[in-house]
C-alpha cells in the first residue's frame, strides 16, 4: 500500500511541478481566462444545470492554464512566459471591450462580423468608440490586471517559496494532479469532438454538451474559429446540391404563358426606419413613395432579416431552405438553380463581387455564388467588373444584355449604404446635411454625428433613384421586382454608436429593430397588374404579415410561375396558405419573443430624441 501511495506521490509531484515552479503564471492564467466561466454562473438557468457545465468549463480552464505553464516549464524562458502573458492578456482584453461597450463576448458571428469590415469601416468604427466611457473604463481595467501581474510577478519568488514549503507538498501535488488530468480528458475529449464536426449543425450538437458561453477564453476562440471551417464544409455541400438538381428528373416547369421578367434586387445596410416609406422624417424614398401612390408598389411592414452578416443572408436567401423550420441552408438547392433548370434566363449582375475580394467574406460568398459548377448549373450571364456607384451596374445590365428570353430571372445586389454611406452617392445626391437632422437633440450628439445621419440618408436616397432606374428599364413589360435589404444597420439610431455590432448574450429589441428590420417591397408593372389581378390582390393583403427573408425563393416561384417540388405554398408569404414560423435570428434568438413588448418605430425615426441603450 506504502509503494502504491508513494507512486502515486511521484507521478503527481511530477505532474504539479510546472505548477510548484511557475504558480505565479499558472493561477494568473486560470484567472485571465476565466471569465467566461465565472459569468456562466450569472446566467438565468437552472442551478445544477449551470454547475454541471462550470464545473467542466473550468477543469478545462485548468487543462489550458496547465498546458501554457508546461511550456514556459519546457522552455525554461522568460520571453516565451511574457508572450503566453501577452495572448492572454489580449483575449481579455477583447472580451472586456466587447462586454463594456456591446454585451457581447467572442463568438463566430463576432468574427465573421469583423471580417466584413474592411479597413475604412475598421477606421471609423475605432474613432466612434475608441475614447467612449466604456471603452475607457475597459482600458483602465486592463492596465489594473497589467499591473496586477506586473507586480506578482516581481514577487514569484517569495510565492515560489510558499508553494514549496508553506504547503502540505503531498496533499497539494494530488489534488492539483487530478484536477489537471480530469481537466486535460475534458479538454481533449470537448477539442476532439470540435475537430471532428462536419457542418455547423454538429458544431450546435457540440455546443449543446458543452456550450461555448462556459468555456474559457482560449477554448472559445478556438470553437469560434472552427465554427468557420464548417462553413466551407457546407459551401461544398451547397454546391454538391446544385449538380443533384441538374441532373435529376423531372425538370422544374414554368406555368406562365407569357413573356415575364422576375428582379430580384437585394439591397445592403438598409436600416429600414431610414426610409420616409416607413415614415422616416425626411423624404429619402420619393421614388418609391411615387410607385406607393399609384399603386405599382406594395410596402411590407414586417419584414426580418435572419443575420446582420451578408454571407450569411445571401446563403439563406439563396437556398430553399427554412430556418425557423430547422433546416439547413447547404441541404437545399439555390432557387436560381430551379429558376435556370426550368427554363428562365438567370442574369447575376452583383456590384459586390469584387468588394475587397481578398477579404475572408467575399472569398466565403463567392466561393459558393462563383463556383466553377454553381455558375455552369444556376445562371445564364453574370457581369464581369463592379462600379463604384449602383447606378453603372444597372446600365452595364442593360448595356450588356441586350437581348433577353421570354422568360427571365434577373438578380441585382447593390452596394446600397454599405460601409461608409458618404462613398456610395455621387456628390451630387448631398441633399441632406446634419442641419438637415432637426429632431436629434441628445446629449451625445454633436454636428458631426449629425452630418454622419445625414450621410446615410443620402446614401438611401440615392438606393431610391438606383431602384427607379431598375423600375424604368421594365416599366413597359411584363414585370415584377422584390426589393429588399440584406440586414440593417446603426446610425446613432438609439444609442451613441454606429455599425453592425453583433448580437451579445441577450440582443436588445433596439438593436434587432434596427440590424434585422428590413425594408420588404414588391413593385408591379402596370401589364403585370393587369394580366394578374389575383395574385396582385394577395400582394396587397399580404402586406402586414410577420416574414423572414430566408422564405424569399417561396415568393419568387409564386411571381415566376415555376413549378417545382421545393414550393412551399405555406412558406409563401402571398399565398393564402401562409402560415407564420418562428422568426430565428442569429441561430438561436427568436425575434418576436425579444421585440414583442418594445415600442416597434424608435424614438429617432418619430422626431423625438433617442434614450441611449444602458
Amino acid at each position: 500500500m506504502n509503494a502504491f501511495f508513494k507512486t502515486i506521490s511521484k507521478v503527481a509531484a511530477a505532474i504539479a511541478r510546472p505548477v510548484v515552479k511557475q504558480p505565479v503564471f499558472f493561477f494568473v492564467t486560470i484567472a485571465l481566462l476565466a471569465q467566461s466561466n465565472i459569468e456562466w454562473l450569472c446566467y438565468n438557468d437552472p442551478f445544477w444545470y449551470q454547475i454541471k457545465f462550470f464545473t467542466k468549463a473550468f477543469l478545462m480552464n485548468i487543462a489550458v492554464a496547465y498546458l501554457a505553464t508546461l511550456i514556459v516549464y519546457i522552455t525554461g524562458k522568460e520571453w516565451m512566459k511574457w508572450l503566453l502573458y501577452a495572448f492572454n492578456i489580449m483575449l481579455l482584453s477583447i472580451v472586456v471591450f466587447l462586454k463594456l461597450n456591446f454585451d457581447m463576448t467572442i463568438s463566430p458571428q463576432t468574427i465573421l462580423v469583423t471580417m466584413e469590415t474592411n479597413p475604412s469601416e475598421s477606421s471609423e468604427f475605432i474613432t466612434t468608440y475608441a475614447l467612449g466611457v466604456k471603452s475607457l473604463m475597459s482600458y483602465a481595467i486592463v492596465l489594473a490586471v497589467i499591473a496586477l501581474v506586473v507586480l506578482l510577478e516581481l514577487y514569484r519568488k517569495p510565492i515560489a517559496r510558499f508553494f514549496r514549503h508553506a504547503l502540505n507538498r503531498t496533499f497539494f501535488n494530488i489534488t492539483a494532479a487530478l484536477f489537471i488530468v480530469v481537466g486535460i480528458i475534458f479538454l481533449v475529449t470537448s477539442y476532439t469532438t470540435l475537430f471532428l464536426c462536419h457542418d455547423q449543425q454538429d458544431v450546435d450538437q457540440w455546443d449543446e454538451c458543452t456550450p461555448y458561453l462556459s468555456i474559457d477564453l482560449f477554448s472559445k476562440t478556438v470553437y469560434s474559429i472552427n465554427s468557420l471551417r464548417t462553413s466551407h464544409n457546407e459551401i461544398e455541400s451547397a454546391i454538391e446540391q446544385s449538380v443533384i438538381l441538374a441532373q435529376s428528373t423531372p425538370k422544374p416547369t414554368i406555368t406562365e404563358p407569357d413573356s415575364l421578367n422576375v428582379i430580384y434586387v437585394l439591397g445592403e445596410s438598409y436600416i429600414r426606419d431610414h426610409a420616409s416609406l416607413y415614415g422616416y422624417p425626411l423624404k429619402t424614398t420619393p421614388c418609391m413613395d411615387a410607385e406607393r401612390n399609384r399603386g405599382n408598389l406594395f410596402v411590407f411592414t414586417d419584414v426580418v432579416s435572419p443575420a446582420n452578416a451578408t454571407s450569411i443572408v445571401m446563403r439563406n436567401t439563396f437556398s430553399c431552405n427554412s430556418i425557423g423550420d430547422g433546416e439547413r441552408w447547404y441541404r437545399f438547392p439555390c432557387f436560381t438553380t430551379i429558376f435556370k433548370q426550368a427554363g428562365y434566363n438567370v442574369y447575376m449582375w452583383d456590384n459586390q463581387r469584387d468588394f475587397f475580394q481578398h477579404q475572408v467574406f467575399t472569398i466565403t460568398v463567392n466561393s459558393f455564388l462563383y463556383d466553377e459548377v454553381m455558375t455552369r448549373n444556376s445562371y445564364t450571364q453574370s457581369n464581369a467588373r463592379c462600379y463604384g456607384a449602383d447606378q453603372d451596374i444597372v446600365k452595364n445590365f442593360a448595356d450588356t444584355v441586350k437581348t433577353v428570353g421570354k422568360h427571365n430571372l434577373i438578380f441585382f445586389h447593390l452596394m446600397g449604404q454599405h460601409v461608409n454611406p458618404d462613398q456610395r452617392y455621387p456628390k451630387s445626391w448631398a441633399r441632406f446635411t446634419g442641419d438637415s437632422i432637426t429632431w436629434r437633440t441628445e446629449k451625445w450628439m454633436t454636428k458631426e454625428k449629425r452630418q454622419n445621419i445625414a450621410e446615410y440618408d443620402n446614401a438611401t436616397l440615392y438606393n431610391d433613384y438606383v431602384l427607379k432606374l431598375i423600375f424604368d428599364l421594365y416599366r413597359d413589360k411584363n414585370t415584377v421586382v422584390v426589393y429588399f435589404g440584406d440586414h440593417g444597420d446603426e446610425i446613432y439610431d438609439y444609442r451613441d454608436g454606429k455599425g453592425r455590432v453583433g448580437t451579445g448574450q441577450h440582443p436588445k429589441p433596439e438593436m434587432l429593430m434596427c440590424e434585422n428590420l428590413v425594408p420588404f417591397v414588391i413593385w408591379c408593372s402596370d401589364t403585370f397588374k393587369q394580366q394578374h389581378p389575383d395574385m396582385v390582390r394577395r400582394i396587397a393583403a399580404a402586406t402586414n404579415r410577420k416574414f423572414m427573408v430566408d422564405n424569399v425563393c417561396q415568393v419568387l416561384f409564386e411571381l415566376g410561375g415555376v413549378n417545382t417540388t421545393y414550393y412551399k405554398p405555406e412558406r409563401n408569404l402571398i399565398s393564402d396558405q401562409y402560415r407564420n414560423r418562428p422568426r430565428i435570428v442569429y441561430g438561436k434568438f427568436d425575434f418576436d419573443a425579444i421585440v414583442k413588448d418594445a415600442e416597434r418605430r424608435l424614438p429617432a425615426f418619430t422626431g423625438q430624441p433617442a434614450t441611449p441603450s444602458k
